[in-house]
């Protein structure tokens, strides 16, 4: 038996029926590709913008305030102690940048300003972290002299204790006698401290100084002792009144500090206001 299949003849109707179908399938799968990744895609875009447009917002919401009176008295103590060893290390742009020794020696000169001759590794630690913060990073060490005639404090690392040397003939460091006046301070997020001072500095000595009869612009002039602000013949210390005198030829200096979770306001740079 022959069985004849016959070619079935397609319309032109028919033809443009699978045109439409066809094309209205590629339309359907372009919008769910379009759905899937184009809109989801926009999607996050717009998250990550929003995120950071809070980001944003966060930063500029920054609180700001003065300095109360009993944070500009304690602040300034801390900063007169600073002067009296520190100032011919200024500007301190990062508190990194002072060397272990002279980390070691400011401890040294808190000490003996409590006229103690020996003392535990864990005074100086607690002593840094006051004036430095929790990350002073002092690695302990013998102390030597400022002057470089050895040894002054030995460190005994066995019981952490730190002894003065007896050999040693003298309190080996050189000390600025300085006069300082507030100009503004201010608190950022009450972490952040800021203030700004201008010092007035008496003679750059060891041991006893005798009376302060000079007065300098700089720690640089105290140390070599020259352009003198103010010259008197018998002592009366630095007023507000001799002050207001030569206020427009002192330098600016702000101190920048950090507070820790312990209550300590680190130190955290010395800089140039101009």
């Amino acid at each position: 038996m022959v069985i004849v299949l016959r070619k079935r003849k397609i319309t032109e109707g028919q033809k443009i029926l699978i045109v439409l179908l066809t094309l209205l399938f590629i339309g359907n799968c372009s919008y769910i590709f379009y759905d899937k990744v184009f809109v989801v895609k926009k999607k996050e875009t717009k998250c990550i913008e929003e995120k950071q447009d809070e980001d944003v917002d966060k930063k500029v919401e920054r609180v700001k305030r003065s300095l109360s009176m009993a944070e500009e008295k304690m602040l300034l103590e801390q900063i007169d102690d600073y002067n009296t060893y520190l100032a011919s290390f200024y500007p301190i742009s990062d508190i990194k940048s002072l060397s272990n020794q002279q980390k070691l020696l400011f401890a040294y000169l808190h000490m003996e300003k409590q006229g103690q001759k020996e003392f535990m590794q864990s005074e100086i630690k607690k002593n840094l972290e006051y004036f430095f913060g929790r990350n002073h990073g002092v690695i302990y060490e013998d102390i030597l002299c400022d002057h470089g005639d050895g040894v002054l404090y030995t460190y005994d690392k066995a019981a952490r204790v730190y002894t003065f040397s007896n050999e040693h003939g003298h309190d080996g460091i050189s000390l600025f006698q300085v006069y300082t006046f507030l100009i503004d301070g201010s608190v950022l997020d009450e972490k952040e401290y800021f203030v700004d001072v201008k010092s007035v500095y008496g003679p750059y000595c060891s041991g006893t100084c005798g009376p302060v009869l000079t007065y300098y612009k700089s720690a640089k002039d105290a140390e070599e002792r020259k352009d003198a602000l103010l010259t008197r013949e018998r002592e009366e210390g630095f007023t507000e009144h001799d002050y207001q005198k030569v206020e427009n030829q002192l330098d600016t200096v702000r101190f920048s500090f950090q507070k820790d979770d312990r209550g300590n306001y680190g130190l955290t740079s010395v800089t140039f206001v101009h």
